[in-house]
């Protein structure tokens, strides 16, 4: 593999980092909407849609980096996207 694909490979696997701390940080602010504001369902909703999709994109970039070799990264990218949201309804204790 050419130095160009690894570095655009590498910036692939940044970008699915990115979207798993975006995500993170979105089903953090839908609990805290929730706990401490009382939110309404539809604007909890809208938070909950946007940090799956940010998971969602995570998803797909683990099973891209597992596909191209990327073992490590891969593997957490996956875990890391599968387990907060079981971590959000935990917290939440509903869907």
């Amino acid at each position: 593999m050419s130095s160009e694909n690894n570095l655009t490979i590498n910036k692939i696997i940044k970008l699915g980092w990115a979207a798993l701390v975006v995500s993170a940080s979105l089903l953090v602010i839908s609990i805290y909407l929730v706990k401490f504001y009382h939110s309404d369902i539809v604007t909890y909703s809208i938070w909950l849609t946007f940090a799956r999709i940010f998971g969602i994109i995570s998803f797909f970039i683990g099973v891209f980096s597992i596909a191209v070799g990327k073992w490590n990264q891969g593997t957490l990218l996956i875990l890391g996207s599968v387990l907060l949201p079981i971590l959000s309804l935990y917290i939440h204790q509903s869907i």
